[in-house]
């Protein structure tokens, strides 16, 4: 996660950060339809992004961060 947050390109290159990316579902965000999109990054835990149907903007995202102190859901 810490290599993908430091590249200010990492949207723009993602097939370098992640081994598969994958349209699961369309669900309804706050109102918004959208698809959840599931992400599997080259080294850490799935990632679950939701984008709007109708702007392709970022709605919601959830991951987990392996520290230390055990997995932190976010």
């Amino acid at each position: 996660l810490q290599i993908r947050m430091n590249d200010p390109q990492a949207a723009i290159h993602w097939r370098k950060h992640y081994t598969t990316v994958t349209t699961e579902a369309e669900e309804d965000i706050n109102g918004e339809a959208c698809y959840r999109v599931l992400a599997q990054p080259t080294s850490g835990k799935p990632e679950t992004s939701w984008y709007s149907k109708s702007t392709g903007l970022l709605v919601k995202a959830r991951v987990t961060i392996v520290s230390p102190m055990g997995e932190i859901p976010m």
